[in-house]
């Protein structure tokens, strides 16, 4: 039975690249103040949409056969170390307006 155990594990993936991606871009737009929600028409709430389908593309890299999954985590934690400092700044700037 290996091959049902590898469908569910291929079926959990899929799952949870869905629903991350969701919940980022949703987060981000209510964040952000921009107009959020699933049943809106694309028109109404493009970046939410375009950021599910951009989300989803990063996410998918799991879904890679042959990827190490430790290098792909390592990768990531760079990736935040990286971005870090950027995200301190603005929060900097956020906080210290006088509006």
């Amino acid at each position: 039975m290996p091959s049902c155990s590898l469908l569910s594990g291929f079926q959990c993936r899929i799952c949870c690249c869905s629903g991350t991606a969701i919940v980022t871009a949703y987060v981000v737009c209510e964040g952000l103040g921009l107009e959020s929600g699933v049943d809106k028409k694309s028109r109404g709430a493009v970046f939410l949409l375009g950021s599910i389908h951009s989300d989803r593309g990063g996410t998918a890299v799991v879904l890679i056969p042959k990827l190490s999954m430790v290098s792909s985590m390592i990768f990531s934690q760079v990736l935040n170390g990286i971005l870090l400092p950027i995200v301190i700044v603005f929060m900097l700037l956020l906080i210290n307006r006088k509006d």
